[in-house]
């Protein structure tokens, strides 16, 4: 790579690396309504929007947002102007009260639902992510002929095929 590539993309991350973010976390009681800004579906709370602002920017106006429950009550805010400090990000967080309105019961039903649901998706995400570190792992391991364990002894250096593999509990 030339010296005058490395400092456009060296510049470049500066560059990106440097945008001013405002964060809005809408969140809603009870939770789990879906929630809308400017007409659009944003997702469930809590849910984060983010505004991307200038460095000369002294506030950020936010969208009309709208949260429903699937009771059919709805709770509603008009755009707002917000001042935003100096900081590369900043946030803020919102939140939408359930109006008195009938089947309050059925929104914390679905809110716990919800919940529950995020939190096997989590779980989910979480093998996931160790799975792929694993594979990523030996695959650098055998890649690279870094020394690793099996069967009783230490090996290093290349690529040992599929018997080592196996003994080291690792599927092709």
């Amino acid at each position: 790579m030339s010296f005058k590539s490395a400092l456009f993309m060296l510049s470049m991350l500066l560059f990106v690396g440097c945008s001013r973010v405002h964060q809005v976390t809408y969140l809603s009681d009870p939770p789990a309504a879906i929630i809308y800004c400017d007409g659009k579906r944003v997702g469930y709370a809590p849910t984060t929007v983010r505004y991307k602002l200038t460095d000369s920017q002294k506030e950020v106006t936010l969208d009309e947002c709208d949260a429903k429950w699937v009771s059919g009550a709805t709770a509603h805010i008009k755009e707002r102007t917000l001042p935003v400090g100096s900081r590369i990000n900043s946030d803020s967080k919102y939140l939408f009260k359930r109006p008195n309105y009938p089947d309050l019961e059925r929104d914390e039903t679905f809110a716990l639902e919800q919940k529950k649901a995020r939190s096997i998706e989590e779980a989910n995400q979480a093998i996931i992510d160790a799975q792929e570190r694993r594979y990523r792992y030996y695959d650098d391991l055998y890649f690279y002929g870094d020394v690793g364990y099996y069967d009783g002894g230490y090996y290093g250096g290349g690529y040992y095929g599929g018997g080592d593999v196996a003994r080291m509990g690792v599927e092709h």
